[in-house]
């Protein structure tokens, strides 16, 4: 660390409690004047550099300096405590971090002269390892296996990138700071004398970024002559919305209590600080919706539900009807006991179900891999797609009696899951009952 005339070295304890630090200092004069030394750079930050152009997502920026230097290195922090919010944000299968590209722009290019093929490529790993590891250049020093806080650093020593007027350098996030996956970083690098630092000191707790407020519930339908009771709930700043779908500013209905709702209404959102920041805008739908008739069956009805088993590799739900099934029959209740093998098959159940009175139900389907749930021809639940076990629900309303029940599923690889489970007037959330579940003769 080149310096001219003096150094200070300060050490902060942001922490609430007491730190032993064994500290050495190592000071030589160098053969080369200092004013002809680049001096080293050490700054954090955590999106406090916003990216000008909106057409850059999903760049997230590393570095900004102007002058004549070299990049050195970065360590990433990254936060993402659960999977469920990038998947709900990304869609099933898509919790994984790690595949933003490095993107290096020097000296004013317009195309970056490097461009990796991933993070976790970048940090000298691959398959998203949660283990530990130090090497000579790069190193995890932090992990929890993915879903917490992970610190990951690259040191580019042998193959640093020289610049003569400017260095400006991305990592590729693809997860918002809404859903969960926050990002910061400490980067390295050298820079002449008279080059411009764009990093100024900033306090650890210093982000341009706002999350986003929380509408509860984000959607939900409801039949006339009922109300729905909408809260919005945020961290900092104050929030604004509107009822007719617009974007929510200013001028908008600033939010002070719960809010009721009583016809169809999309409800959007935000959060605005008195110091100019905004937040995401999140949404909220609200549909009035009629009740759905009864169907009355053209045959005798006799409890339990019809299968139909397939054999096939698939990422999402075949299509049934260009298949011919290898096994049918009739069961108690929707279950998996009928494959044959451990993967790569299919189950599409199908029959009625009897519901006791009028009002709105909500279907609730747990799986892994993919699956849907239609009723009176009408799809209900969209949970498909190959992915880890994850719950999914929709709602229908629907008019005391029999409705015709259609379920799909298939399971591509490792754990079969399927769950399906009911709530409505007077029943609360449980597996379906097969009591509910009939076929006919």
């Amino acid at each position: 660390m080149p310096f001219a005339q003096r150094a200070v070295v300060q050490i902060s304890n942001l922490d609430d409690s007491e730190h032993e630090l064994d500290v050495q200092l190592v000071y030589h004069k160098p053969e080369t004047e200092p004013d002809k030394l680049a001096r080293f750079h050490a700054k954090w930050h955590g999106d406090v550099f916003p990216i000008e152009d909106p057409n850059r997502w999903p760049d997230w920026r590393l570095l900004k300096t102007t002058g004549t230097g070299r990049y050195v290195g970065v360590m990433l922090h990254v936060l993402s405590p659960s999977r469920e919010p990038c998947v709900a944000a990304a869609g099933a299968g898509q919790a994984w971090w790690g595949e933003g590209d490095e993107k290096f722009f020097v000296d004013g290019e317009k195309f970056p002269s490097t461009f990796g093929t991933g993070t976790e490529d970048y940090f000298g790993y691959a398959w998203g390892t949660p283990e530990y590891f130090q090497r000579p250049f790069h190193s995890q020093n932090k992990t929890m296996n993915n879903q917490g806080h992970q610190t990951v650093n690259r040191f580019q020593i042998s193959d640093n990138v020289p610049f003569l007027k400017s260095f400006d350098g991305f990592i590729e996030k693809y997860y918002p700071n809404d859903c969960g996956t926050i990002y910061d970083c400490t980067v390295y690098w050298y820079l002449a004398a008279d080059g411009v630092d764009e990093h100024l000191p900033v306090d650890v707790y210093t982000s341009l970024w706002v999350p986003a407020p929380k509408i509860i519930p984000e959607t939900t339908k409801f039949l006339a002559g009922d109300t729905v009771l909408v809260e919005i709930k945020n961290d900092i700043g104050n929030v604004y919305y509107t009822l007719d779908g617009s974007e929510p500013a200013t001028s908008s209905n600033p939010y002070s209590g719960p809010l009721k709702i009583g016809r169809s209404t999309v409800l959007k959102a935000r959060v605005l600080t008195d110091d100019g920041r905004e937040s995401s805008t999140v949404s909220g739908v609200y549909t009035l919706d009629k009740l759905r008739p009864a169907v009355k069956p053209e045959k005798t009805m006799v409890s339990g539900i019809f299968y139909a088993y397939y054999e096939g590799e698939w990422i999402k739900l075949p299509d049934f009807d260009r298949l011919d099934a290898l096994q049918t029959g009739v069961l108690e209740n929707i279950s998996l006991s009928v494959t044959r093998r451990e993967e790569d098959w299919a189950v599409a159940f199908s029959g009625w179900i009897k519901l006791p009175r009028d009002g709105m139900y909500t279907f609730y389907i747990n799986s892994d891999d993919g699956s849907r749930l239609f009723v009176d021809g009408e799809q209900i639940v969209d949970n498909d797609l190959q992915h880890a076990l994850q719950e999914k629900a929709g709602q229908a309303a629907l008019a005391a009696g029999l409705h015709r029940l259609k379920i799909l599923f298939f399971e591509a690889k490792l754990d079969n899951i399927l769950q399906v489970s009911l709530e409505g007037p007077d029943i609360k959330k449980q597996p379906l009952p097969s009591e509910m579940l009939f076929v006919e003769k």
